[in-house]
């Protein structure tokens, strides 16, 4: 893992290397671990579609949107960087205003002091890869979905042909034994009138 970078302690210096990172496109995330406040960039919220009351300036209001099936990775992302055992680079969905979720990747860097961690700063880019990989996955599984309901239905419909056969060959069989019960009874009369007209 890369030693931690100084983290400017100007104010003009940070917000030159704030503004440089908003113009490149990225939200702003500012992490404080002492008290667990936070500081999220306007751009940060505005890829949720949301405002500061909905996210407030505290590191539950991140947590809190994670994505069920991301909070324990992301989770566990943060506190491995933070014990310094690997770098926070990862992609990971977070739940916007209108209640979908959103792919964004983030990095992030722990500031220490005295070897401890105190704060952690970083930035979080909408990522459209991991998003159009998400469709790819749901589209498959629709392919998948379909596939095995159309199995389904011919299935049934195989189910139903077979049922029909089983009745027309029943009726078949039925009509065979009517005809023969005929054929019968017809030869047993003949028999019996052609025996009166021999016998006087």
């Amino acid at each position: 893992m890369k030693e931690s970078r100084p983290h400017p302690t100007d104010p003009t210096e940070r917000a030159r290397l704030i503004d440089a990172l908003l113009g490149a496109g990225h939200g702003v995330w500012d992490w404080n671990l002492r008290d667990r406040t936070a500081w999220y960039s306007a751009e940060f919220r505005a890829r949720l579609g949301v405002d500061a009351q909905a996210v407030p300036d505290r590191f539950e209001a991140f947590t809190s949107r994670l994505h069920p099936e991301d909070a324990g990775r992301v989770l566990g992302a943060v506190s491995n960087h933070l014990d310094g055992r690997s770098e926070f680079d990862m992609e990971f969905r977070l739940r916007t205003a209108a209640g979908g979720w959103k792919w964004l990747r983030a990095r992030g860097q722990a500031i220490r002091e005295n070897g401890v961690a105190v704060r952690m700063v970083g930035t979080a880019t909408e990522w459209p890869l991991a998003a159009a990989r998400d469709r790819l996955t749901l589209s498959a599984n629709d392919r998948l979905t379909a596939a095995r309901e159309d199995q389904s239905r011919v299935a049934r419909e195989l189910e139903r042909a077979r049922a029909e056969l089983r009745r027309q060959n029943e009726a078949l069989r039925q009509a065979r034994a009517q005809s023969e019960a005929a054929t019968e009874s017809k030869s047993m009369f003949l028999a019996n009138m052609s025996h009166e007209i021999r016998t006087p």
